[in-house]
């Protein structure tokens, strides 16, 4: 009981404290895509560690974040992707990607949406 206790305080250390106990809807997302790329593993919790806790090899790691980053449809530089040790780690680094491609998106659907408007609201040479 005390080695678990002390297994999951020492996860929890390692988990940046931006990510928390999935405070947002993405994390959530995040997570959920994680569970179901990894069938049949159990500790996908943001403390979790890909390999100790989850048992993926380098390989299965660089096909998880592959996976992850088309999913969401970011780019993680190479650097930063061999630091990615928790599930903690993968949130953290989608989510500031993933926020900033949100942002885009919507910005570009916005002024989508109103040169619409803009042209709907001049009146067409031929009527429909």
């Amino acid at each position: 009981m005390a080695d678990a206790e002390n297994s999951a305080r020492q996860r929890a250390a390692r988990m940046p404290e931006s990510v928390g106990a999935l405070p947002d809807p993405v994390s959530t997302r995040i997570v959920d895509e994680i569970r179901w790329a990894l069938p049949g593993r159990s500790l996908v919790e943001p403390a979790g560690h890909l390999e100790t806790d989850l048992g993926l090899d380098s390989m299965e790691r660089v096909e998880l974040l592959v996976h992850l980053t088309t999913v969401f449809a970011v780019e993680v530089p190479d650097g930063e992707a061999q630091a990615l040790h928790t599930v903690g780690d993968l949130i953290a680094a989608l989510r500031s990607r993933y926020g900033a491609h949100t942002d885009v998106v919507r910005t570009t659907v916005a002024r989508m949406w109103e040169g619409l408007r803009t042209a709907r609201s001049v009146p067409s040479a031929t009527p429909y």
